[in-house]
């Protein structure tokens, strides 16, 4: 019999050694193998259940930090992958045996171990795409004194009578954040009865040999490794033995002023990319009162949204589309979270441009098959995804406290939601694979929106520096408005810059947006009658909805070009008489206040791309807790620290970094789907294949593609953004890493040097369903 074939038999009878019939079952299990095989096990069982004295010493051995622990008179130094392992092992063999003995020295973070595993495989290649993950939006606000102090403890639950070892992470007096291994079950509102043996030892405070119970809050996985979870409770037992511990932790000035930067220099780096991702996050964040859209945040790579659902004047018309009707379904009392598919495509009639949408619960799926015909064969296709969420009493106050700068909109926000874009033209063939529906186009009638618009939702960008390209200043002056040499009306300049104008008419004019009209400036042509201010020719950028308010930009020329000094000039002439009208801009407050709101709800996952010498590679990729199933993958094919993103951009880094992220002012984020098949056997990884959809022939093709990836194991597409950052700082990371230079220079020139070297930018959408809704692979056509 082979060794490993021993091994298996011991392994298998591990469980069964101490019972009364143990001969009569390895009998059984053996009765087809020579009598040899019998003793070979006996002696291996006997081997791995023998009571072992030895100490475990991982120092140096493994990847990690080691820490001590004191555990049935033996004195061990485990990291958290050997602390879960002895749990796990314990539970398996009994008690403390060479088989246990063995399990913690043959860990999979073992030096020696990893070694082995890699003696066969490139080690360079195959973390090429290796990202390291960064958790965004766990905001440290402390309400007291928390004490980051690493001490070992043991503690029972209400639900198991076993000694659990683990470790502190921080102490205040009314709570505590414990490491514990992953192998125990922790419950919410489950007693933990905690003795602190560390700290009872080296220190003489009474009350704290005693067991002291806490109150489980929350159990937070970690992303790194599966070993341990971090457990938040709340201190239920009267005691002042932890107040005297963090008080005498804190015994001088200089501790204490450490202290209290720990949190501040912790987060300073997670929140540097937090900054990034709020500022280049492709979707459209938009909060609403009850049913009326109220304000959106518009940031480098949402303005294609923004912009889409402007009409022919360049009015906002983003309110018709949630009408009461769906607010009623979206902001349901009782739910907290929602989501919604929302179709959609524009159409001109008569120079008018007409809004159609469809919700995806709204209808049957007849008429949703409809839709998808007449509208996706037009240019201005697109699907969205609606995630909505209830603000919370707290998210509420803090945008109350800004009412005044959110023009009186704010005291009444009920609702948070963002808009993403999961297609557009290049996925549109996809909603005409499915057989058109016998019904009449009128009934596309109803979803189309109402030409008057409710009201305008306040857009705000996500920084506080200026967009404008040039000043502008009150200057009122009489003009006439030409289009193809016919007087439509007279009226007045409101304010003037360089470029720019915006004017009021007397009588109503129907134009639209981007055409062409001239200006005759009646006073300021007798200042230079050598210009011909008669016919100064620019094109409309925004009609209000009357018609008489309207600003223009002037058609650079070379015959234009001194005009546009003439204005420089009166305007630098009259700078002590202009009033700059001032652009309206959030302030810090308000910003660091939405800061908050927004990362506590991620619908996305964006990876940051660095330039090294003259190749792209992505250095980090921002998550949160639970990962959502493909980040699940990509941890598992990672290492322990870090997640790996082969899957998306081995063999891709072309069409996925180094195309779309050349730095090219004004550039839309480029979209790219693709599709991950995951084969398994016995759910284990056996193979992963990656397609974009370009890679495919046809739409037969994908089908077949996805029928194969359903029935070998699992599918995954994912739509990925992809876009250069051409300017990393904001306003609040400037902020941030003013206010940490003050306390560590070296962490603040760091994290300065870091952010700055990010050159890309990619976000992760999983469009998993919608996809199979659209091709419906499990259907023959």
């Amino acid at each position: 019999m082979d060794q490993s074939d021993v091994l298996s038999f011991a392994e298998r009878l591990i469980p069964a050694y101490h019972a009364n019939d143990f001969e009569s079952i390895l009998a059984n299990i053996t009765h087809d193998q020579p009598p040899s095989a019998k003793i070979l096990i006996k002696m291996e069982l006997n081997r791995l259940m023998a009571p072992c004295n030895s100490n475990v010493d991982l120092r140096g051995k493994v990847e990690g930090t080691c820490r001590e622990y004191q555990i049935d008179g033996l004195t061990h130094y485990f990291d958290d992958v050997a602390l879960n392992t002895y749990h796990k092992s314990i539970k398996k063999f009994g008690t403390y045996c060479y088989g246990v003995w063995e399990a913690l020295n043959n860990t999979r973070n073992n030096y020696r171990v990893i070694q082995q595993r890699n003696q066969t495989t490139n080690n360079e290649e195959s973390t090429a795409f290796n990202v390291e993950p960064i958790r965004l939006g766990y905001d440290i606000k402390r309400m007291e004194n928390r004490l980051r102090l690493a001490t070992h403890i043991e503690l029972n639950t209400s639900s198991t009578n076993i000694t659990i070892h683990g470790e502190s992470v921080d102490l205040s007096e009314s709570g505590a954040r414990f490491k514990l291994p992953s192998c125990f079950k922790y419950k919410t509102d489950d007693i933990l009865k905690v003795r602190f043996v560390e700290l009872a030892k080296n220190n003489d405070i009474a009350g704290l040999e005693n067991t002291i119970e806490y109150k489980v809050l929350g159990v937070d996985d970690t992303y790194s490794h599966d070993s341990v979870v971090f457990v938040r409770t709340r201190c239920i037992t009267k005691t002042e033995a932890i107040a005297q511990v963090i008080t005498t932790s804190l015994t001088t000035a200089r501790r204490e002023l450490a202290h209290n930067n720990q949190d501040k220099i912790a987060r300073v780096r997670s929140r540097a990319y937090e900054h990034i991702f709020l500022k280049h996050s492709t979707g459209l964040p938009l909060f609403f009162n009850g049913e009326d859209l109220q304000l959106a945040l518009v940031t480098e790579n949402n303005r294609a949204i923004w912009r889409y659902w402007h009409d022919e004047c360049n009015q906002q018309t983003l309110d018709n589309l949630f009408t009461p009707k769906r607010m009623a379904g979206l902001a349901k009392a009782n739910r907290r979270e929602c989501s919604v598919t929302i179709y959609t495509f524009k159409y001109d009639l008569k120079g008018k441009t007409l809004f159609f949408s469809l919700m995806k619960p709204e209808v049957k799926e007849d008429v949703r098959r409809l839709f998808w015909h007449v509208g996706a064969q037009r240019d201005t296709w697109k699907v969205f995804r609606l995630t909505m969420y209830k603000l919370s009493e707290a998210e509420k106050n803090i945008l109350t406290s800004h009412n005044d700068e959110l023009q009186h909109h704010a005291s009444d926000m009920t609702h948070y939601g963002v808009l993403q874009e999961i297609g557009d033209i290049q996925s549109a063939q996809d909603y005409l694979y499915q057989p058109k529906p016998a019904l009449s186009p009128k009934y596309i009638n109803t979803f189309c929106h109402p030409r008057t618009v409710k009201q305008t939702p306040m857009g705000i960008h996500f920084d506080a520096c200026s967009r404008r390209r040039e000043p502008r200043y009150q200057f009122s002056t009489p003009i006439e408005l030409y289009s193809n040499d016919e007087l439509l009306t007279t009226g007045s300049t409101v304010d003037i810059s360089k470029h720019g104008l915006n004017i009021t008419l007397k009588d109503p004019i129907s134009i639209t947006g981007d055409h062409p009209v001239k200006i005759n400036f009646m006073e300021l042509q007798l200042y230079n009658k050598q210009l011909p201010l008669d016919r100064v020719p620019y094109h409309t950028v925004r009609i209000s909805p009357e018609g008489r308010c309207i600003q223009l930009m002037i058609d650079e020329s070379a015959e234009v070009m001194k005009i546009i000094a003439f204005f420089q000039a009166i305007i630098d002439h009259n700078k002590t008489k202009f009033i700059e009208k001032p652009e309206v801009l959030p302030s810090i407050e308000l910003l660091e206040g939405l800061h908050s709101i927004l990362l506590s709800k991620l619908v996305s996952t964006p990876v940051y791309i660095e330039k090294l010498t003259r190749s792209l590679k992505p250095k980090v990729i921002g998550v949160k807790v639970p990962l959502p199933n493909y980040l699940e993958l990509f941890n598992h094919l990672g290492s322990s620290s870090t997640l790996s993103l082969d899957p998306i951009y081995k063999n891709h880094t072309n069409t996925l970094m180094a195309t779309p992220m050349r730095h090219v002012e004004g550039l839309d984020p480029q979209w790219n789907e693709l599709y991950i098949l995951v084969s398994k056997f016995s759910n284990r990884i056996q193979s992963i294949e990656t397609r974009l959809h370009s890679d495919f022939k046809d739409t037969e093709s994908r089908v077949d593609y996805l029928k194969q990836a359903i029935n070998m194991g699992d599918l995954l597409v994912l739509r990925i953004a992809s876009a250069p950052v051409l300017e990393v700082n904001t306003k609040l990371l400037l902020k941030d890493i003013d206010e940490i230079s003050k306390i560590d220079m070296r962490t603040a020139a760091a994290t300065d040097k870091e952010v700055n070297s990010i050159t890309g930018y990619s976000e992760i959408i999983d469009i998993t369903d919608e996809v199979l809704m659209r091709l419906q692979p499990h259907q023959d056509n």
